[in-house]
């Protein structure tokens, strides 16, 4: 695979989270965020609270690096993270999670397990600036593992595409999300959601103009809930499920997503290296 595409690259940047404690109790969706620190770079995994809720114990598989640094698609390792809360930083209102990966990433390198994932730069979120400049109107792919689908034979998740159900530049209903419409199933919670920019250029050429395709992502937030409808027509905002049982047939998705918005997540961490809660 071409790591120099970011398409490419994107789908290296999440993780299927199995958490639990001794059976499957929770799946959902995890990204990687890595910023800077005095102490060097910190790999955090984000997902939502809800996810990971009290449970001890989380399972996620990576793809193997190897020597050329480059991703082994057919060879996986599994990573068992006992104390999940220990490692657990969550915001006080909403429903974000930061998992502190450095140590749990340096362990698994003392085994001899080298693991090739790729993290969201803080180049990608979307700034205010951007934001201002964005339509009502907009593409967003969401990249997870909706109802735990996931290829197990390369780990890789589903990527889902939708456009943006209210304005980004606005704080839907006061709160700092927007909606995506765009299939939110069991296993969605936590997935990162990137503002498609994807069109056409043009380059000056000696004979003309040359026709290109330009690729640009933007991350502009994380999945955290759904408007569920009941048999009597009432619309209710739930978690996305992370348990297919705890889904009453009573209720029926309507294929809309609360999102969580990126600033919020990028705040979140900056608070957590300034203080150096990490």
């Amino acid at each position: 695979m071409n790591m120099e595409s970011v398409q490419n690259q994107l789908v290296y940047t999440t993780v299927k989270i199995i958490a639990g404690d001794g059976l499957i109790s929770s799946i959902g969706t995890g990204f990687f965020i890595q910023r800077d620190s005095e102490t060097g770079p910190i790999n955090f995994l984000v997902t939502n609270k809800h996810v990971v809720a009290n449970y001890e114990k989380a399972e996620i598989v990576f793809c193997a690096k190897k020597i050329n640094q480059e991703p082994d698609d057919n060879s996986h390792i599994l990573i068992t993270i006992t104390g999940l809360q220990g490692f657990c930083i969550k915001h006080p209102d909403l429903d974000i999670c930061l998992i502190n990966m450095k140590s749990v990433i340096d362990a698994a390198q003392k085994q001899g397990n080298q693991v090739f994932f790729k993290s969201v730069g803080k180049d990608i979120f979307i700034t205010d600036d951007l934001i201002k400049e964005v339509s009502a109107i907009e593409d967003v792919i969401m990249i997870g593992y909706p109802e735990g689908l996931i290829d197990l034979k390369n780990n890789k998740p589903v990527v889902r595409k939708g456009i943006t159900a209210t304005c980004l530049s606005l704080d839907f209903e006061g709160r700092k999300e927007f909606m995506i419409d765009a299939a939110c199933f069991h296993g969605s919670s936590g997935s990162p959601v990137f503002l498609d920019r994807t069109g056409l250029i043009t380059k000056q050429t000696e004979n003309g103009f040359k026709i290109g395709v330009r690729h640009l992502y933007y991350f502009i937030g994380m999945l955290r809930a759904v408007p569920a409808k009941t048999v009597k027509g009432e619309i209710k905002v739930v978690d996305v499920p992370t348990d297919k049982k705890v889904v009453s047939e009573a209720e029926l998705m309507t294929n809309l997503g609360y999102v969580i918005k990126s600033s919020c997540i990028d705040e979140m961490i900056e608070k957590v290296i300034s203080q150096h809660i990490v």
